[in-house]
């Protein structure tokens, strides 16, 4: 029987502004960029609990290297732009290393979104500005936060056309859908396709591992009614 397992997260959450990069004087000799977890940018279904984070060195002149570096991951853009590091402040801490450095902070939870920032010193011990902010989102960490059950088809042979409508309250600041299916899906949100993936979630052997995508579907709900649709 294909099945396929369908959960709906909407998640009031501060509201997140668009990032501005925070201050800090600059040596203008050597700058953090690129800051990645899990090697990718701004990761949403982060399913380990101490994920890893890199960057990059960009320098104008030559010889110019790292000898130092600071992160600071805030559970807030304001917090983050105020260099308010509340779930996590490495402190300056000397190492050259720019890739699989663990997240060492508070523990995480399920859904909860890291706003993150480094700066780097140069090998005159001066300390460049703050990169831009990145993120990552952290996906579904136990059995225990699936709230969903799996629906299948009568036969192999039938495709699954599911629609279900639900509420959204006002005040809504995040929305996150997680979607595990065996096979491959489609999702709609209000007659629009969320997501840009074909083929999700990927094949596994089923009776060991079943995918599941995380998909941020704020733009898509509107307070009221709203549906949701499943091919």
């Amino acid at each position: 029987m294909k099945r396929t397992l369908f959960s709906l997260t909407l998640l009031c959450l501060l509201c997140l502004p668009g990032f501005g990069c925070a201050g800090g004087v600059s040596s203008g000799k050597i700058t953090p960029a690129d800051p990645r977890c899990e090697w990718t940018q701004n990761p949403l279904g982060m399913d380990i609990a101490q994920p890893r984070l890199s960057w990059s060195i960009q320098s104008e002149k030559r010889d110019q290297f790292q000898t130092a570096f600071q992160i600071l991951a805030a559970s807030s853009a304001e917090l983050l732009a105020g260099d308010r590091g509340d779930l996590w402040d490495s402190g300056m801490l000397t190492c050259d290393e720019t890739i699989q450095i663990l997240y060492n902070g508070k523990p995480l939870k399920s859904s909860q979104q890291v706003l993150w920032k480094i700066r780097v010193w140069d090998k005159d011990n001066k300390p460049s500005a703050w990169s831009r902010p990145a993120s990552w989102t952290m996906g579904l960490l136990s059995e225990d936060d699936w709230h969903a059950h799996w629906v299948g088809a009568d036969a192999n042979s039938q495709t699954l056309l599911l629609r279900r409508e639900f509420t959204v309250k006002p005040k809504l600041r995040r929305a996150l859908a997680f979607v595990c299916g065996l096979g491959q899906y489609e999702m709609s949100l209000n007659g629009r396709k969320a997501g840009d993936d074909l083929l999700s979630p990927g094949w596994t052997k089923y009776n060991k591992t079943c995918l599941y995508d995380t998909i941020d579907v704020t733009a898509f709900v509107r307070p009221g009614r709203n549906a949701i649709g499943l091919l």
